[in-house]
């Protein structure tokens, strides 16, 4: 990396910091300093560990850092300073500086996880075989009609009509949820990596618009923002990878205003979206704001864990990370008495943090390392960050590789990591990966790529 980029990165950070500051008020001036403090200690940490590489957008350590500093930086400096330091009216404040600590420590071994790792680079793709290439189009189109069947046979479970499935929610009508069958609604995901392919070889564009805009109308009815930011990313960062290419920073400018915009105007109607109410589409900049704020106001949660455990509670000693995982396979219509979400470890942790009505009424979350602290405490945080930023780095060889399906499973994996981080929740992680990646695998294995 060239000098005049590791100077610009403090010189922005420093620029944001103050003008977050210029916010304040004189109030928990202590905290600030702090959180000020384990920010340097962040982003000298990262300039160290990727000193030595070449600056590419699709790496996924670049991701990652911004969203912890987003979540952990200036996202609580901008909201102390106004003074919004509570949780759905819980004070967690008392938490902010051992929180601070704790992800600082953690964020540092994941750094070194991250720099003791290595990965293999290659500069150029191998062709695939025609013959090959027409065994992926037939199994992703196999896999895609089966993903969408299912996705609207599960809309069509829960009460929503042909009109206001193909009305795009402006003709709703009240449902009822089933939630016997409620995995059957994770299949929606299993349409990306097929699209992928298809965005790739089919010469006809006109069938991967209309199959793209199916895909894009089943995630936008389901109100799950995630799923589409997933798929435009993805698709994204692979038309670019696999073209050699890199996007200007005027067409990032413009993707990153697009995605947004998306989110917000599926934040705003979700409710709706979801309870098959008709949808409201118009947006303000309450809505604008409010985007951004309940992304990334995560830390709050995370605060309030650090006031109660393990003072108050006990760490949970794996139960949320591994039986949780487990349990939640096991389908509700074979067991009738499987715990509900609000019974779960991680969504316990989080009332006990805060408070019953942010989770259910406002299904607040945490980032990844609230779970990690939940389980296994301070100990636990510093060793799965380790791991986490070891494997991270080793997922470069898939970005790197030579090998075109590679690409695809890197694409869909960066992309995740936006789940993994801000919604902490490994049982609930697991679902999402499995059934995003699974269509990689079988179409991989059955066209012997």
């Amino acid at each position: 990396m060239s000098l005049n980029k590791i100077i610009s990165y403090p010189i922005i950070h420093t620029i944001i910091l103050l003008l977050i500051f210029s916010l304040n008020n004189d109030i928990y001036l202590y905290e600030i300093y702090v959180i000020i403090l384990s920010s340097m200690f962040m982003l000298f940490g990262y300039l160290y560990v990727i000193r030595n590489e070449s600056i590419d957008i699709f790496h996924s350590i670049h991701i990652v850092v911004a969203l912890y500093m987003a979540l952990f930086v200036y996202t609580p400096l901008s909201l102390i300073s106004v003074g919004r330091t509570d949780c759905f009216g819980v004070d967690v404040m008392p938490g902010c500086i051992k929180a601070t600590f704790v992800f600082l420590f953690s964020f540092l071994f994941f750094l070194l996880g991250y720099y003791k790792a290595s990965y293999l680079r290659f500069y150029s793709f191998i062709p695939i075989n025609k013959n090959k290439i027409k065994n992926i189009m037939i199994f992703s189109y196999v896999i895609w009609v089966l993903a969408f069947a299912l996705s609207i046979y599960y809309l069509f479970l829960t009460g929503r009509s042909f009109t206001y499935i193909f009305s795009m929610g402006q003709d709703g009508n009240k449902i009822d949820q089933n939630t016997d069958l409620l995995f059957l609604s994770n299949f929606s995901l299993c349409m990306i990596v097929p699209l992928i392919y298809i965005f790739k070889f089919n010469n006809n564009k006109f069938i991967f618009i209309v199959l793209a805009f199916m895909t894009f109308s089943v995630f936008y009815i389901r109100g799950f923002r995630i799923f589409l930011i997933i798929m435009i990313v993805s698709i994204f960062l692979y038309y670019y990878k696999s073209n050699n290419k890199k996007p200007s920073t005027n067409i990032l400018i413009f993707f990153t205003i697009t995605l947004f915009y998306l989110s917000t105007l599926l934040g705003s109607t979700r409710g709706s979206l979801r309870s098959g109410e008709k949808a409201n589409s118009s947006l303000s900049t309450t809505d604008f704001i409010y985007t951004l704020e309940s992304n990334f106001d995560l830390y709050k949660p995370f605060y309030g864990l650090m006031m109660n455990y393990p003072d108050k509670y006990d760490f949970t000693l794996g139960k949320s990370l591994i039986i949780d995982t487990f349990t939640l396979w096991i389908p509700r219509a074979f067991w009738h008495n499987k715990p509900l979400a609000q019974d779960m470890t991680m969504v316990v942790g989080i009332r006990h943090s805060v408070n019953d009505f942010a989770i259910l009424n406002a299904a607040i979350a945490w980032p990844n390392i609230g779970e990690y602290y939940l389980d296994f405490g301070i100990i636990g945080c510093f060793i799965i960050f380790f791991v986490f930023g070891y494997f991270l780095k080793k997922m470069n060889s898939l970005y790197h590789s030579n090998n075109l399906n590679h690409l695809v499973l890197y694409s869909v994996c960066y992309t995740l990591l936006l789940q993994f981080i801000t919604r902490g929740g490994l049982c609930y992680f697991s679902a999402f990966f499995l059934f995003t990646t699974s269509p990689y695998f079988l179409i991989t294995k059955f066209s012997k790529v």
